[in-house]
C-alpha cells in the first residue's frame, strides 16, 4: 500500500500536466461539473434504495447541508453522524484547480508562462510555510487539493517542454530512483495526499513522488498500445462515479457465493475490481460516441 500510495496521484496529476492543452474555463468548468452531478445523482439514488431495503425509509435528506452538500464540498465534515459521499473524489477537485490555475482562467496564465519560479515558491510554501501556519482555512475546501497538486502538474508540463524521453532513460538509471523510491516509502510516514499526510516534509514527498512516477513511465513505454486500457482511460470519471456502490452490489452476490471467505479481503478487492471493468467497459464504450461530457469530454464540434 505503501509502494502504491507513494506516488500513484502525483503520477495522475503528472500526466495530467503532460497532456494539459489551454482552454476556456467554462468548458473546463462544464467538463467537470456535468458529470459529477450526473453520477452524484445516481450515488444518491443507490443510497436512497439502500435505506429503503435495509431500513424501509430513507434519511438522506435530514440535515441535508450537513449529510450532502458540506461532505461534497469540504473536507472537515468528520464531525457528521452520516456523511453521503456522492462523489467522494477529491483529485477531481484538484485537477479542476490546477487547470484553472494552470491558464484556463486568463488570469493566471503567467503561472504557466514561469512555471519554474511557481514550482519553487509552491515547494517552498508547501515545505515551509505549513511550519508557521499549522492550520490554513482554505485546507478545508477540497479545492485547496489544487495547491498541492500543482506542483506535479507543472513537472508533468515541464516534462513536455523540455521534450524529456522517459523511454530513453537506461536500466541503470531506472534502478537507482527504485531503489530511492522505495526506501523512502519504507522510512517515512504514511504518504496520503487525501489526508495532507507527507512524510516527515512535502519535499521529500515531492522528490519520492517523482522518482516513483518515472520509474512507473519507464515501464508503462515496454508494453504496446491497448484498446481496451484505452477506453478504461477515457471512461475514467465513470468508473470513479459508479464504483463504490456497485460494489454494493457484487459483494454481497460473491458472499452468497462464497467466494469472499475462499479469495480473503485482498483478493476478493481484486476479484471485485476486474467485475466493475467488465461492467462499465461498453456503457463508456456507448459514451465515448454519444455523450462524451459524461466522461468529462467536451463533445467535438
Amino acid at each position: 500500500m505503501r509502494l502504491i500510495w507513494g506516488m500513484h496521484m502525483p503520477a495522475f496529476f503528472m500526466i495530467s500536466g503532460f497532456l494539459y492543452h489551454p482552454r476556456n474555463a467554462w468548458k473546463t468548468f462544464l467538463s467537470f461539473v456535468i458529470p459529477v452531478f450526473f453520477y452524484s445523482v445516481i450515488n444518491l439514488g443507490f443510497y436512497m434504495v439502500e435505506g429503503l431495503l435495509q431500513n424501509g425509509r430513507t434519511d438522506i435528506f435530514d440535515s441535508f447541508y450537513y449529510n450532502i452538500i458540506e461532505p461534497f464540498y469540504f473536507k472537515n465534515a468528520n464531525h457528521v453522524t452520516k456523511s453521503i459521499w456522492i462523489f467522494p473524489i477529491w483529485f477531481i477537485w484538484g485537477l479542476m484547480g490546477s487547470r484553472f490555475l494552470a491558464g484556463d482562467i486568463k488570469c493566471f496564465s503567467f503561472i504557466l508562462k514561469y512555471k519554474y519560479v511557481t514550482l519553487s515558491i509552491l515547494l517552498l510554501w508547501l515545505c515551509i510555510g505549513v511550519l508557521f501556519i499549522n492550520d490554513v482555512p482554505l485546507r478545508f475546501f477540497k479545492l485547496y487539493y489544487a495547491i498541492y497538486s500543482l506542483p506535479f502538474f507543472l513537472v508533468g508540463n515541464i516534462m513536455k517542454t523540455s521534450n524529456f524521453k522517459v523511454e530513453n532513460l537506461k536500466w541503470w538509471i531506472i534502478l537507482p530512483l527504485f531503489a530511492v523510491y522505495v526506501i523512502s516509502c519504507y522510512y517515512n510516514d504514511r504518504f496520503d495526499m487525501l489526508s495532507y499526510q507527507y512524510g516527515s516534509n512535502y519535499m521529500i514527498f515531492f522528490i519520492t513522488a517523482i522518482c516513483g512516477s518515472i520509474v512507473l513511465f519507464w515501464i508503462c513505454t515496454k508494453f504496446k498500445e491497448n484498446s481496451i486500457v484505452k477506453v478504461f482511460s477515457v471512461g475514467t470519471l465513470l468508473i470513479l462515479g459508479l464504483h463504490i456502490h456497485l460494489n454494493w452490489f457484487i459483494l454481497p452476490i460473491l458472499n452468497r457465493l462464497g467466494l469472499v471467505s475462499s479469495l480473503g479481503q485482498a483478493l476478493t478487492a481484486w476479484f471485485c475490481t476486474f467485475i466493475v471493468l467488465f461492467i462499465c467497459y461498453w456503457p463508456i464504450k456507448w459514451l465515448m460516441k454519444s455523450c462524451p461530457i459524461l466522461l468529462g469530454k467536451l463533445p467535438k464540434k
